[in-house]
């Protein structure tokens, strides 16, 4: 069973993430490239998960209309990252010590600003 929050083994950074659909696709137009009927398996979602040596999994989460709209997550076949990158116009991922709580904003500076 997949949970709604990210996780893996020790969770040692935990954050957030946020992007933007790319303007040539959608997920839907990605869940049919793989051959998943959208009318049956509605996509909401989709999960990355990767390790050491470029190992990617990618998994559709969707609504499964024809029984209890149950949530399921489709495994897809192994593709390389840039595969899965190219599917969002902009994709942000935030990750934390897994001890520290931020409560206030950031404020960005450059390298050669230090």
């Amino acid at each position: 069973m997949l949970s709604s929050e990210a996780s893996v083994q020790y969770n040692d950074f935990k954050g957030t993430s946020a992007a933007d659909i790319s303007d040539y696709s959608s997920l839907e137009d990605f869940a049919k490239r793989f051959g998943i009927n959208t009318k049956q398996f509605i996509p909401h979602g989709i999960s990355l998960y990767c390790s050491y040596d470029h190992f990617v999994s990618v998994s559709i989460i969707c609504e499964n209309v024809e029984n209890e709209s149950k949530l399921i997550s489709i495994s897809l076949p192994e593709m390389p990252i840039s595969e899965f990158l190219n599917q969002f116009k902009r994709l942000h991922v935030l990750l934390f010590n897994r001890f520290y709580h931020p409560t206030k904003e950031i404020e960005e500076i450059s390298l050669e600003n230090l």
